[in-house]
């Protein structure tokens, strides 16, 4: 998943928040199963598959749900979502 913003001065601010914002999210179990990157002008969340719980959710399908939250969470501020 992929958030990209829109153009602006202080990008770099923007996507800080945006991820602060995510942060936020609920999670399964407050797993919190994401990464962050921020670089390019480009924020990404990342799945944490180290964080998968084996037993409770063998197929990944809440930590993907979960990292979907964070999108939701982190979009504002002009930043457009892309999830790939």
């Amino acid at each position: 998943m992929t958030m990209t913003p829109a153009v602006r001065s202080g990008q770099a601010q923007v996507l800080r928040r945006a991820a602060v914002r995510a942060t936020l999210a609920p999670s399964v179990h407050n797993t919190q199963p994401w990464r962050f990157v921020i670089s390019r002008g480009v924020l990404e969340i990342r799945a944490d598959w180290t964080r998968k719980l084996q037993v409770l959710d063998p197929s990944g399908r809440q930590l993907l749900i979960s990292c979907g939250s964070s999108v939701a969470l982190g979009h504002g501020d002009g930043v457009r979502t892309l999830i790939r």
